[in-house]
C-alpha cells in the first residue's frame, strides 16, 4: 500500500467516523473540522513523516508538527482518533 492510497483510506475512515466531509478536514477551519484533522493527522503519524503528511495536506511539516502536537484532550476526539485507528489497523493488516 502506497502512502497515497494510505492517506485516501485514513481521510475516508475520519471521515466516516466524525461526520465531517473530507474537503472540510483538509480546508475548514471549524474547530469541528480541525478536531477531525487532529485525528488524521495523529493517525497518520504512525506510518508517515510530517513531511510526507504535510504533502497530501498541502502544509509545511512545521504546520503538521503543530497540529500533531495541539492540545485536544476532548474525550470524543480521544474516541474518534481510537476508532480510526482500529479501522486503519484492521486494513492494514488485512493487505
Amino acid at each position: 500500500m502506497t502512502n497515497e492510497d494510505f492517506f485516501n483510506q485514513a481521510l475516508k475512515a475520519v471521515a466516516e467516523v466524525t461526520g465531517v466531509p473530507e474537503l472540510a478536514i483538509m480546508k475548514s477551519n471549524i474547530r469541528r473540522h480541525a478536531d477531525a484533522r487532529y485525528v488524521l493527522v495523529c493517525a497518520l503519524s504512525r506510518t508517515m513523516t510530517d513531511a510526507e503528511i504535510g504533502g497530501f495536506l498541502h502544509r509545511t511539516s512545521q504546520g503538521v508538527g503543530f497540529i500533531r502536537r495541539s492540545d485536544r484532550h476532548s474525550p470524543l476526539v480521544k474516541w474518534n482518533l481510537k476508532e480510526v485507528c482500529k479501522r486503519l489497523e484492521s486494513l492494514y493488516s488485512l493487505s
